[in-house]
């Protein structure tokens, strides 16, 4: 491209941008005047946010949590990735990652900071013609009823075996299933009714009854205590209400 000779090979300063400007904030002409309050450069071009979702997360439980952020005044491009819990913790230490959704915290790491999102009850669900039978004597109904689980290495499973094993129940487990997205799909099909959070309320399926007082909590990790993006603060500060107050009927 033609350029004017001046400027072909001259570097465009951009200055530093290393804090909050203290000086040009006067206002001498008129009445009113706008204050940036943080440091940045304008562009046209929307901020982006990456967040990372572990494998255990339900994908509606996802959509809930990351809603909030899609709705800002100010537009943002979400990035989304999937994986092992460790994995994107890691992702995270190399600062390829802002946040990590999952329903653990984070191991004793100094690179890491766990913050509780919310907490959701548990349920058991099936599709409609299944859930009407095993309302009648939850939760014994569930004795040998096909039931799908999540892989016997996630905190969910690990909780909803022990509750099992404490009332006696036992039913036939006819599938492990490590995503919980797949979970919901092999039980539209009507393979057998499955356990999740309480807040994937879908009206592909029901719920059968609760199984009290289990709870699973959703955390957020990241390398800072203080959430500074606009879409990380949006969505941790609205999950509690998002998990508590999703059921399903």
């Amino acid at each position: 491209m033609l350029q004017p000779a001046r400027t072909k090979y001259r570097k465009q300063q951009k200055g530093r941008n290393t804090g909050n400007a203290t000086r040009g904030a006067k206002v001498s002409f008129g009445e009113y005047g706008l204050k940036a309050t943080t440091r940045g450069r304008l562009t046209a071009r929307p901020s982006r946010v990456a967040i990372g979702i572990a494998d255990d997360v339900p994908k509606r439980v996802g959509w809930r949590l990351l809603e909030p952020a899609m709705r800002l005044a100010e537009p943002v491009r979400i990035v989304v990735r999937e994986g092992p819990a460790d994995r994107l913790v890691d992702d995270l230490a190399r600062h390829a990652l802002d946040l990590v959704i999952t329903d653990a915290p984070a191991h004793a790491d100094e690179r890491a900071v766990s913050q509780l999102l919310g907490e959701s009850a548990i349920g058991v669900f099936a599709e409609a013609r299944l859930a009407r039978r095993l309302r009648r004597g939850f939760p014994r109904s569930l004795d040998g009823v096909p039931l799908l689980l999540p892989t016997n290495d996630t905190v969910l499973r690990r909780q909803v075996d022990q509750w099992l094993g404490d009332r006696g129940i036992v039913p036939d487990v006819v599938a492990e299933i490590q995503d919980a997205a797949l979970l919901e799909v092999f039980a539209e099909e009507g393979a057998g009714a499955f356990v999740g959070p309480e807040a994937i309320a879908s009206p592909t399926i029901r719920r059968v009854g609760t199984l009290r007082p289990l709870r699973q909590r959703f955390y957020a990790i990241s390398v800072e205590r203080r959430l500074a993006h606009p879409a990380v603060h949006a969505i941790a500060s609205a999950a509690r209400a998002r998990l508590e107050g999703a059921a399903t009927t």
